[in-house]
């Protein structure tokens, strides 16, 4: 089958990836191909897309339709950005195939990839532009734009004054037997938020993000000697998992500065938020 601009691109369904995985993919497809849409799984605690995403983002099936599905958890680059200066960046995670689909990979993707990279002097402008603009056309739900503003409109966001922190313990709802090199280190985040608020003193606000609640007590607790305001993004009861997850990225992202663990696609999301703004101080 050849390439066609009416085939329909499926973000195959998962029953193991936190969202940033997924929208990195959907990211990446839907920036090249228009018809892009993702697959639910309503039996995964985060895979219930039609609750955060537009009904135009959700696939249906349907038999008279040809789809094409596709899956990566990176975000790659196009042939035309790779001709136009945008390097590889390498890191520990080589292996790539582009977005998992012959079809479009031939038409559009690069074996190049950008991932885990928090700093933008290594984005070229044509890369950084696709992927704002594909942001900027997904539509999401209302509740997520409610309860974004419910939460801004209690920080008072200034120049270089709120720090946004997410800790990432590995042991979320959906993570078990993670992988080993995914090594979480209480001392070297603390040590980490301890020298990121002494170097930038105007730093008044702190917006903390916890994996697992099991830790929050431990960060809570050490924050108090910093004499500085900390607002807890707890999940209220009528927002789901996946809801709560986009709802801390787009909160997160809104910050000066951000401490998050540097292998986390979560992370990522909240640095493309920013529109490549925000200042990432990466874990690991």
């Amino acid at each position: 089958m050849s390439y066609s601009k009416d085939i329909t691109v499926v973000i195959e369904k998962t029953n193991h990836d936190g969202i940033g995985n997924v929208l990195k993919g959907f990211i990446s497809c839907y920036s090249v191909h228009e018809n892009t849409v993702i697959e639910c799984n309503p039996d995964y605690v985060y895979g219930n897309y039609d609750s955060i995403l537009d009904d135009k983002h959700i696939y249906k099936y349907d038999p008279l339709v040809k789809h094409e599905y596709a899956y990566t958890s990176r975000l790659v680059v196009t042939r035309e950005e790779e001709i136009n200066g945008q390097q590889n960046i390498v890191n520990e995670y080589t292996q790539t195939n582009g977005c998992g689909n012959h079809l479009l990979n031939c038409q559009f993707f690069s074996n190049y990839v950008v991932d885990y990279n928090y700093n933008p002097d290594l984005l070229i402008d044509l890369l950084k532009y696709r992927v704002w603009n594909t942001i900027d056309k997904i539509q999401f739900n209302p509740i997520i734009h409610d309860e974004i503003l419910k939460t801004c409109n209690i920080i008072p966001f200034k120049t270089e004054n709120v720090l946004g922190i997410s800790i990432r313990t590995w042991k979320c709802h959906h993570e078990l037997n993670v992988v080993i090199e995914r090594k979480y280190d209480a001392e070297l985040y603390k040590s980490t938020i301890t020298s990121v608020i002494i170097n930038n003193p105007k730093i008044d606000t702190i917006i903390l993000s916890v994996d697992n609640p099991d830790y929050i007590t431990e960060y809570s607790n050490f924050l108090l000697d910093f004499n500085k305001k900390v607002l807890l993004l707890t999940k209220p009861s009528h927002i789901n998992e996946l809801q709560f997850a986009l709802i801390k990225a787009k909160v997160l992202s809104k910050c000066n500065f951000f401490i998050g663990s540097r292998i986390s696609t979560f992370s990522e999301l909240v640095f493309w938020f920013s529109k490549c703004k925000i200042k990432v101080f990466p874990i690991g």
